[in-house]
């Protein structure tokens, strides 16, 4: 992994969506994992000391499997369709475990990588088939998928190297069963973290997660 020399505003170059621009998005929320709240918190504290970067809020911490698209372009029967069509897909398909702990440097951005990819996949199939499923192809499938979770966006330019010895390269393995994949409409600005979840679709059904102690 290339190291960045410095980080960079993320909006400098980028256009962030006008107040009231709603965009669809499935993803795994992280509010669900109580040991990826706990390593962000720990990441967070210890970035403390540094300006120009953006927390992502706990409550919003999350691994984005798919870019639906501008959310004007799925009715709320097609959003209905879509949390079925998930569901359908999802109910024989049991708990992915993953592992959080290595952290990666972008000069956008600080991550976690959540692994292993190859068991992840098929939230990512899902998340495609059931946007599909309405007639439309999401905007993001074409993009490549490495699963993670944003701890942060810069928001200035500074030099990187502090930062990344003040972090440093991974923290203590935490790994979690991923349960759910729910459908969100963001509005306005990335920053604002203005969310609504229209719906979930949980992996092997409610009567597995009753069968052991899940939810």
């Amino acid at each position: 992994m290339t190291l960045p020399d410095r980080m960079t505003d993320r909006w400098a170059r980028r256009r962030d969506p006008e107040p009231g621009e709603q965009t669809l998005y499935w993803h795994v929320l992280m509010r669900d994992y109580p040991e990826v709240g706990e390593l962000a918190d720990q990441a967070r504290h210890q970035l403390a000391a540094f300006g120009g970067l953006h927390m992502t809020p706990p409550d919003c911490l999350h691994m984005t499997t798919l870019v639906a698209g501008p959310a004007k372009r799925f009715s709320q029967a097609q959003r209905e369709q879509m949390i079925q069509a998930a569901s359908d897909q999802l109910a024989d398909v049991p708990p992915i475990t993953a592992s959080i702990s290595k952290i990666v440097y972008h000069p956008e951005a600080i991550l976690f990588a959540v692994t292993p990819g190859a068991s992840l996949a098929p939230l990512r199939s899902v998340a495609e088939a059931a946007t599909q499923a309405t007639g439309q192809d999401a905007v993001g499938q074409n993009e490549e998928w490495r699963p993670h979770v944003t701890l942060c966006y810069s928001t200035s330019d500074q030099a990187a190297r502090p930062i990344i010895d003040s972090l440093g390269m991974s923290f203590p393995e935490r790994t979690f069963a991923v349960r759910r994949l729910s459908l969100v409409i963001q509005t306005g600005s990335e920053l604002a973290w203005n969310w609504t979840i229209v719906g979930s679709a949980d992996l092997a059904g409610p009567a597995y997660a009753e069968a052991t102690g899940g939810s």
